[in-house]
């Protein structure tokens, strides 16, 4: 008996953590760009809010996919649609480490964000699903450590990578890690997860009506706002004002990002 739990025990702690990985990753392909933008405005030739949309769109179209997703989420298999998406992660970002044109990257960059979009709703959705009554909480607290880490990390990542590949090199690094875990979510078997809990979790819409909510919501918003705008426009004000390499420029968003990830600690304990 003891052996089972300790098995039971040892596979819900796996999925949680590449769940969690899984969800890092989508984030990871939001941020782990933004430290080049001065390098895609240059290599395409274009202007800073020509390159500024690939970042807005990803964000929005993130968003659309995420209230369209959920409820479909909430009624079937997440197996499928979990292989589905790094599938098209991994084709989209070979589509943005191809592209000559700056439309066909926009294009690419599009197709990224609507297959990374639904991999956070279904990694919570598998992590509420597989984790025992009582350690939920413990679950997701780990969860969105690993999901707070990445836009501590992605900068510093991308410019990293960037400053010896270019930007090219960041999509197919991200290509290399959607077929790494779409080669560990094939190996691992699709379970049936208990969704009835999470039913009322993702009607986002009917959480807006309650007043507490919307305020949460909305000073969520204000924050998120003046986040992406360091995001976004850092970059350009490091490269162009005080001629800095890509490499640092991803560095310089330690302080900014590593205090969300303190933030997220200090809220779990």
């Amino acid at each position: 008996m003891n052996m089972t739990n300790s098995k039971t025990r040892s596979r819900n702690q796996s999925i949680l953590y590449l769940m969690s990985l899984v969800a890092f990753f989508a984030s990871l392909n939001q941020n782990i760009y933004t430290p080049l933008i001065p390098s895609i405005k240059e290599y395409f030739h274009i202007n800073g809010l020509a390159v500024n949309s690939t970042v807005s769109l990803f964000i929005i179209l993130t968003a659309i996919i995420q209230l369209i997703m959920a409820p479909y989420l909430d009624r079937t298999k997440t197996g499928h649609i979990l292989v589905g998406s790094l599938v098209l992660v991994a084709l989209a970002s070979l589509g943005c480490a191809l592209s000559q044109g700056f439309y066909a990257f926009l294009f690419f960059r599009c197709l990224q964000a609507i297959g990374a979009a639904s991999l956070p709703l279904i990694a919570v959705i598998t992590i509420m699903g597989e984790t025992p009554e009582g350690k939920q909480g413990e679950a997701m607290g780990t969860y969105q450590m690993f999901l707070s880490i990445a836009p501590a990390a992605a900068p510093v990542l991308g410019g990293i990578i960037g400053a010896r590949y270019e930007f090219h090199g960041v999509f197919w690094f991200l290509a290399g890690l959607s077929l790494l875990f779409l080669f560990l979510n094939v190996r691992r078997r699709n379970t049936t997860v208990k969704k009835e809990k999470l039913h009322q979790s993702l009607r986002y819409l009917d959480l807006m009506r309650d007043p507490v909510v919307f305020v949460i919501l909305s000073l969520s918003l204000v924050v998120f706002l003046v986040y992406m705008a360091i995001l976004v426009f850092l970059p350009e004000l490091l490269a162009d004002r005080f001629h800095i390499g890509l490499k640092w420029i991803g560095f310089l968003y330690v302080p900014v990002t590593g205090s969300i990830v303190a933030g997220s600690y200090l809220f779990k304990r």
